[in-house]
């Protein structure tokens, strides 16, 4: 059963790399973006965690499709400014001319787009995935001990969360594996574990009715104090609770549709 969930995801994984090619004419933007040919529908753009990559999309991507909405994934360097990151992204969806886009970030990408200009935010629906407030709502967890990620050459640090990857079961090994031994340059990891054990409390940019919230009752990473501190920061948003772990959209790709397409209703 196991080897026919992987060859199934590997599927899944070689069918959107084929479907969702790079974009180009990015030139000196601090990330990758993969998009359809024959774009149509409200755009909705989804980025990973710390430690994911577009790839982690692969199982949602198709069905989000389906409920007419157009996904466009973003990888986003590790070594770059949060602060940067977002207006990078706020210059990408202008310079595209996504109208009334759907922003979707997870765990660390949903703490830096708090960082989005507030006129933007007027512009656009923001999803928060698994959000966290500031690194002290994920400690004492020793994977966000900003003194020892500093000292690990970046190297050794993804052979540190390979080894860890591959304890996990399911889609999820599958894809932190190949993230951390292909996918994801071990600088940028470090880069975004740094961002994240740094991370401090940022003021709210966007209304709460231009925002919504996906989080996770199993979330390992982001615990309930930390969930209830973040819904809390966004007082008012939209809200829904799902299974799946800190990646639901890799352990629970049905129900994290499900709470997209409830969330734009």
């Amino acid at each position: 059963m196991q080897h026919d969930q992987h060859a199934a995801l590997k599927d899944a994984v070689a069918s959107f790399r084929d479907r969702y090619p790079l974009v180009d004419g990015l030139d000196g933007a601090p990330f990758k973006v993969r998009r359809q040919d024959g774009r149509q529908g409200r755009p909705i753009v989804l980025m990973p965690g710390a430690s994911g990559t577009a790839e982690f999309f692969s199982l949602v991507v198709e069905p989000l499709r389906e409920l007419g909405l157009d996904p466009i994934t973003i990888d986003y360097a590790g070594t770059v400014a949060p602060g940067r990151l977002a207006s990078a992204l706020a210059d990408f969806v202008k310079a595209a001319e996504l109208e009334a886009p759907v922003i979707l970030g997870c765990s660390y990408s949903a703490w830096w787009m708090q960082l989005l200009p507030a006129e933007f935010a007027q512009e656009a629906t923001l999803i928060f995935s698994n959000g966290f407030v500031e690194v002290a709502d994920l400690l004492p967890n020793p994977l966000f001990d900003a003194a020892i990620i500093d000292a690990t050459p970046a190297d050794e640090l993804q052979v540190q969360w390979l080894e860890r990857a591959q304890g996990q079961q399911g889609p999820l090994a599958y894809l932190l594996c190949q993230a951390m031994s292909a996918w994801l340059p071990a600088e940028d990891l470090k880069g975004r574990l740094l961002h994240v054990a740094r991370s401090e409390a940022l003021p709210r940019q966007a209304p709460s009715g231009r925002a919504a919230i996906i989080d996770c009752e199993d979330d390992a990473l982001v615990g309930a104090m930390a969930r209830t501190r973040f819904r809390t920061a966004w007082s008012g948003a939209p809200h829904i609770e799902i299974g799946g772990g800190h990646y639901p959209y890799v352990n629970n790709p049905d129900g994290f549709v499900r709470a997209v397409s409830a969330l734009l209703e």
